[in-house]
């Protein structure tokens, strides 16, 4: 009887379940770097902090996503052992940024998290290209001297990114960092051809500007120069004063950059003249010596570049026809002597005094 009892007691539990069911937590999320309502700069890259925990997993088994709206900016990810986790996010324009951290655990239950920042517009730089300036020619591998001036509301200029572009060479990098006051200057040198140069800056929020001109390089070109007085041949007596004048210029160089000197065959170096702006040369000398002279002029340019001209010029000695005197001596009104003492040169050279 004891034995049917057992039985069917053990019968009535094995045809029972026993059901057992465990509740689920959801994981959290929180954003701990910043707070609803904080300020972030437009433009700027900002490192955002969050945390995220499961009473029923371990942070290694949790996944997090961060996002910008409803753009996925940093993707699913396993957080790390203490359940920290981090996201840069490249500021765009607009008003207001909403930040999202979202947290999944194995049975993909969802935790999140949510703030809205104020967005601070934020200026481009100012930029400024003062030299070389619109339309100047240089010479292959010729030195060209830049400079300009760089600013920014919101960062001082040794925090800006500068550097310069030539449409045809590319970029090219600038070492030295503008001075306190923003300016910048150094040497470069470009490749042959028409260049669209630009400075350009960028500040810490990542917003650029860039100022450009239009400048030559080619081939360089030798000087022109040309006498054109004295003519050739032309005689003088000793100790007149002859101004040798001509043009000088050339291609890369401005006229006043040129080099100009002035020498004789007979006497040697004779001295330097200065061209003005638009080119005129001109060079006074009264010590020629008694000869006939081979003065040259040559004109050199910034690349070592040469240009010459030469005239042929006679200098005589005082003769008793170049001692010729005109004398004109006036007394009161009462008392007019009047001397005129001369000689003409006539043709074939005979002389007549006319008294």
């Amino acid at each position: 009887m004891r034995t049917g009892l057992w039985l069917c007691m053990l019968a009535a539990a094995c045809g029972s379940e026993e059901k057992i069911s465990f509740d689920n937590a959801h994981p959290v999320a929180l954003i701990t770097s910043h707070g609803t309502g904080d300020a972030v700069r437009e433009g700027s890259l900002v490192t955002f902090r969050g945390s995220v925990s499961d009473e029923s997993d371990p942070a290694e088994d949790l996944s997090t996503t961060w996002l910008a709206g409803d753009e996925v900016v940093c993707p699913a990810a396993t957080p790390e052992e203490d359940g920290s986790t981090t996201c840069e996010i490249a500021i765009g324009a607009g008003a207001l940024l909403e930040v999202r951290l979202e947290v999944r655990d194995p049975s993909n239950t969802l935790g999140a998290d949510e703030i809205t920042l104020d967005i601070v517009e934020t200026d481009a730089p100012k930029v400024t290209l003062t030299s070389p300036t619109a339309g100047e020619t240089f010479g292959v591998g010729q030195s060209i001297v830049y400079a300009g001036t760089v600013s920014d509301t919101e960062d001082a200029p040794g925090d800006l990114e500068i550097w310069l572009e030539s449409h045809v060479d590319g970029r090219i990098e600038i070492d030295t960092a503008p001075d306190t006051s923003g300016e910048v200057a150094g040497s470069i040198t470009l490749t042959e051809g028409t260049h669209d140069l630009s400075l350009w800056a960028q500040d810490t929020d990542g917003k650029s500007a860039r100022d450009t001109v239009t400048l030559h390089v080619q081939d360089n070109a030798t000087p022109t120069c040309g006498i054109v007085s004295p003519s050739d041949g032309a005689s003088f007596v000793a100790g007149t004063t002859i101004v040798f004048a001509g043009s000088a210029g050339d291609a890369e160089t401005s006229p006043e950059a040129l080099t100009i000197s002035w020498s004789s065959d007979k006497d040697g170096e004779l001295g330097e003249s200065t061209a003005s702006s638009s080119g005129d040369v001109a060079f006074a000398i009264d010590t020629l010596s008694v000869n006939t002279h081979t003065v040259t002029m040559q004109v050199t340019d910034d690349d070592g570049q040469i240009c010459s001209d030469f005239v042929l010029v006679t200098l005589h000695a005082v003769t008793d026809s170049d001692a010729d005197t005109d004398t004109d001596t006036d007394t009161d009104t009462d008392t007019d002597t009047h001397t005129h003492n001369r000689r003409l040169k006539t043709g074939g050279g005979a002389q007549r005094s006319l008294l």
